[in-house]
């Protein structure tokens, strides 16, 4: 069961991505937002399912984080090019950079028999950013609503809004980078010849 959760997240990332080429209709951006939400939420349910059932297996700790980048980083790449918020782009490059060296790394690792697993830093680092990118996505569909005349009693709050936005999209890169650098220090000796096998922090 928690390996087709990931798998479920891997196809609701498919549809998200489809959902927010189309943001310029609201319809579809609220759809989107649905399936980002139930994405994320199949983060959680595998993971307490592994756990309580005793089935985690080694290709669930591999795809598990695996899923997550890919859902983080089509949310990321959407909002570059969003006309609803603004995210700089030299953020989403760092933070997908960062998720592209440590699936490297995993399965740089796995060819030599290691599995790589999460421990607290990548682990909240995926909260915050499920947390930013959940903001974001309200805060763009709530910009939709009022430049098409609805909400309109919220247009006085989008400038702080809209500062919200930069401020967890500098909070989600500073998470990323340091997640990244100590999963890469604390496992870089596992792809060592004198590495062996563990289940160190992502």
């Amino acid at each position: 069961m928690p390996n087709l959760l990931t798998a479920l997240r891997l196809v609701l990332s498919l549809f998200f991505l489809v959902a927010e080429a189309f943001e310029t209709i609201l319809t579809a951006q609220i759809l989107g937002l649905g399936l980002f939400l139930l994405a994320s939420l199949t983060d959680i349910f595998d993971g307490i399912l592994a756990r309580r059932y005793g089935a985690v297996t080694r290709l669930g700790r591999l795809m598990d984080p695996i899923a997550d980048k890919i859902l983080v980083a089509s949310a990321l790449i959407i909002f570059v090019n969003s006309p609803f918020v603004k995210v700089p782009a030299w953020p989403v490059a760092l933070m997908i950079a960062r998720e592209f060296a440590v699936t490297g790394l995993r399965l740089l690792a796995g060819a030599e028999g290691v599995t790589l697993g999460a421990e607290a830093s990548g682990k909240f680092k995926t909260i915050i950013q499920m947390v930013g990118l959940h903001y974001i996505l309200i805060v763009a569909i709530v910009e939709h609503c009022i430049r098409d005349g609805m909400l309109l009693a919220l247009a006085p709050y989008m400038k702080d809004a809209h500062f919200g936005v930069y401020i967890f999209v500098f909070v989600m890169t500073a998470a990323t980078v340091y997640s990244g650098i100590d999963y890469l220090i604390k496992n870089y000796r596992y792809l060592s010849s004198e590495g062996g096998p563990g289940t160190p922090s992502e």
